[in-house]
């Protein structure tokens, strides 16, 4: 078990220490000394918040520590990380015992974001001229 201070979770999460402050009033554990357990509180965040577009960049970053095996012994767990591909794709993947990366499976823009068909997706592209997805 670590200890460690509100402010150092913040620096290690790259969040404010308003953000951790809002952590406590949603329930993050506090151990009477007012200091956190750290693994306990990666975990909790972890669990607790999600990522939201746009969003909760410490709940991601608790995630990543995690399943790095930064918090207190990795757990193994067959949760797939993903990687936004600059063509619009997404790769789901794992990480092997070497720490290699391992595509698990790819999916292409038009399937992530629901359409039926890439020309589906095409039609609807020529329907919104001024839209720039691709």
């Amino acid at each position: 078990m670590t200890i460690c201070s509100k402010a150092n979770l913040a620096a290690e999460l790259g969040i404010s220490r308003a953000r951790v402050s809002q952590y406590v009033a949603d329930g993050l554990p506090v151990r009477s000394d007012g200091k956190l357990d750290r693994e306990e509180a990666l975990r909790w965040i972890a669990k607790s918040h999600y990522q939201r577009y746009g969003g909760d960049h410490g709940a991601r970053r608790a995630r990543d520590l995690i399943a790095d095996g930064y918090a207190g012994g990795h757990e193994p767990d067959d949760r797939l990380r993903y990687a936004l591909k600059p063509d619009g794709s997404t790769e789901y993947y794992r990480h092997d015992r070497d720490g290699r990366r391992v595509v698990v499976r790819r999916e292409e823009q038009w399937q992530r974001l629901g359409f039926a068909s890439a020309e589906a997706w095409d039609n609807w592209l020529r329907g919104h001229p001024g839209r720039a997805y691709r």
